[in-house]
């Protein structure tokens, strides 16, 4: 099943890019590049965003526009985002991740 998420590269001199993944497991831990660990950002339109789960242990780029997104969609402001994330939109029925809405693209966007 084919999602289109928002890629969110640590290196903030990289944009942000829409990619399509195929939703597999591996194609999401390869976007991270490890281990997947799921946020659910409530308070962004009940998106997802996805982050290394050893981001920290792995002492990983600190990624500023994720992290915002982190204290925005979660409320949590004493945690930080290491390495590269994504956002995929809500899960359907089946569990499965949606398409980004385009308004969570805007905002990362004018981070």
């Amino acid at each position: 099943m084919r999602t289109r998420v928002l890629f969110i590269p640590a290196n903030s001199h990289r944009a942000v890019t829409l990619m399509d993944t195929d939703g597999s497991l591996e194609a999401f831990q390869s976007l991270v590049g490890g281990n997947i660990e799921i946020v659910e950002l409530y308070d962004v339109g009940q998106h997802s965003l996805y982050i290394n789960e050893e981001g920290k242990l792995q002492h990983l780029q600190f990624n500023s526009r994720a992290t915002l997104m982190f204290h925005r969609g979660v409320g949590i402001t004493l945690d930080v985002i290491m390495g590269d994330a994504f956002i995929a939109g809500p899960t359907d029925d089946d569990g499965n991740d949606t398409d980004v809405d385009s308004a969570i693209v805007q905002m990362v966007r004018g981070l």
